[in-house]
């Protein structure tokens, strides 16, 4: 197997372990409420007049995940085409909507499943 292929399946299998360590944590009940709550708080800081976000909430985080993510993001909002890799900027009430949408998909996941 080649090296950029055991890299590849490496960062697959760690992904699917952080999705069972979650899911083994967390309830499907406690998952709806998350993105419930995520939801509200998304539309209440929707109506601040300045919504940026820290650079601090992404510490930890590597430019790959954090290229996926707002690529992911722009997907799920229906404009992929404004996707750019060098900006990697949303705003707080976008990311927690993508978020409980996130969520919401993994709860019905979860049910289909059981």
């Amino acid at each position: 197997m080649n090296y950029l292929l055991q890299i590849e399946v490496k960062v697959v299998l760690e992904a699917q372990e952080d999705k069972i360590n979650i899911m083994q944590k967390i309830s499907k009940k406690e998952l709806a409420l998350a993105a419930k709550m995520l939801e509200l708080a998304s539309d209440q800081f929707s109506n601040h007049g300045c919504n940026d976000v820290d650079e601090n909430v992404y510490d930890g985080w590597t430019l790959q995940e954090r290229q996926k993510f707002v690529k992911e993001f722009h997907e799920w909002n229906g404009d992929p085409e404004e996707y750019d890799e060098t900006f990697l900027f949303l705003n707080d009430s976008a990311i927690m909507s993508f978020l409980a949408s996130k969520l919401e998909n993994t709860k019905e996941q979860e049910l289909k499943q059981s």
